[in-house]
């Protein structure tokens, strides 16, 4: 199953909030991402500042692609045609 835009959003703000603490020098142990199928985590030495530059973007590419598809709309009070044989088979 796809992950949804909140999802990713969420994902990204989790990113850009550990390379903001990372900038700022403070150490991050651990950072966990997603859910599910598309859990990530990254420990100690595994967080760089490379690795998370390339996971916010691997991130605004995924919700770039998530905004382009076009959305499902409902219309309200509209009506679907329904034809019904009056013969049974």
């Amino acid at each position: 199953m796809a992950r949804t835009i909140a999802e990713v959003q969420a994902d990204l703000t989790t990113v850009n909030a550990a390379l903001q603490n990372l900038i700022a020098g403070k150490r991050i142990t651990q950072l966990r991402l997603g859910s599910g199928d598309f859990a990530r985590q990254y420990q100690y030495q595994e967080i760089t500042y490379d690795v998370l530059k390339a996971e916010q973007a691997d991130l605004t590419q995924e919700l770039a692609a998530l905004q382009s598809e076009p959305q499902m709309q409902f219309r309200t009070m509209s009506n679907i045609p329904l034809n019904v044989s009056k013969f049974r088979a």
